[in-house]
């Protein structure tokens, strides 16, 4: 029997990590080492796995991870610092 519909379910991203679409959204982390590392620190195998990429981690990361990092304040002021050093560039978003 063939499927009808294929579904995607992913993750939703909580209100305090909603910073992290922009940065993996943007070219800047190709050059900007500590974005990668932000979404390396998110799930190290997956990071691997996703051959560095975030938007597919983003995609793919567990709603589970991502409440424990919306409550890590570590992470939390790390991805906040480097979102603010991105909107002070002004990098346009693809």
């Amino acid at each position: 029997m063939r499927a009808i519909y294929i579904y995607n379910v992913l993750a939703e991203l909580p209100e305090r990590l909603k910073p992290l679409q922009k940065l993996a959204n943007n070219l800047w982390l190709n050059w900007h080492h500590d974005v990668g590392n932000l979404f390396r620190r998110m799930d190290p195998e997956l990071w691997e796995s996703s051959k560095h990429n975030p938007v597919y981690m983003l995609g793919a990361i567990s709603q589970e991870r991502l409440e424990e990092l919306a409550g890590d304040t570590g992470f939390l002021a790390q991805m906040n610092r480097l979102y603010e050093e991105l909107d002070v560039l002004s990098l346009p978003d693809f």
